[in-house]
């Protein structure tokens, strides 16, 4: 007879979501790469709407996300600017 499975442990503390970009920027920084495409899958929609609420353009938002660092991006426009719906 299989031996039967503990259910999972929900007390452990999971990261905020917060506290696991920010210890992936810092491996970013190390030039860590899988913890970039985290960084990247976690905030590409909300930096493509800040994108876009700049240039008003579809295809220059994805060509300003896809060439310019990010830090640029949001030199440029803070996330209170970014409309709710544009994301």
């Amino acid at each position: 007879m299989p031996e039967k499975q503990s259910p999972p442990d929900r007390t452990a503390k999971q990261p905020s979501g917060n506290e696991a970009i920010s210890r992936d920027l810092v491996s970013v920084a190390n030039g860590d790469g899988e913890a970039f495409r985290r960084v990247y899958a976690s905030s590409a929609n909300r930096l493509f709407a800040i994108c876009l609420t700049v240039t008003r353009d579809h295809a220059d938002a994805q060509d300003v996300l896809h060439d310019a660092p990010a830090g640029d991006i949001l030199g440029t426009a803070t996330l209170q600017e970014v409309p709710a719906d544009a994301i």
